[in-house]
């Protein structure tokens, strides 16, 4: 199931969760970005990104990650990122939404 891989990638990660639609593969795509100078994700289009540097999360959930994570996934706004989807016609792509 695509939030439990997105959940857990957030648990592993200690920079960037990212949603991404990949233009060669026609498909979404979980990325785990780990720091500021790994994990370039190319000819992809960033959908939703959790940030899971504790600087996101310590003040409010101290070490709490997972808290964190069940918080985040609560509050994504679907119409948002669908306006993205939309804004870029990813649906022209091959296999979007299959």
């Amino acid at each position: 199931k695509w939030t439990d891989d997105f959940k857990a990638t957030g648990l592993a990660a200690r920079g960037w969760v990212v949603l991404s639609f990949d233009l060669d593969e026609g498909k979404l795509r979980t990325y785990l970005c780990d720091s500021h100078n790994q994990g370039g994700v190319w000819n992809s289009i960033a959908l939703l990104i959790m940030d899971v540097y504790e600087h996101a999360y310590f003040i409010d959930y101290a070490t709490g990650r997972k808290a964190y994570i069940e918080a985040f996934m609560k509050l994504i706004d679907w119409e948002a990122v669908n306006r993205i989807a939309e804004k870029f016609k990813l649906a022209a792509y091959r296999n979007f939404g299959s």
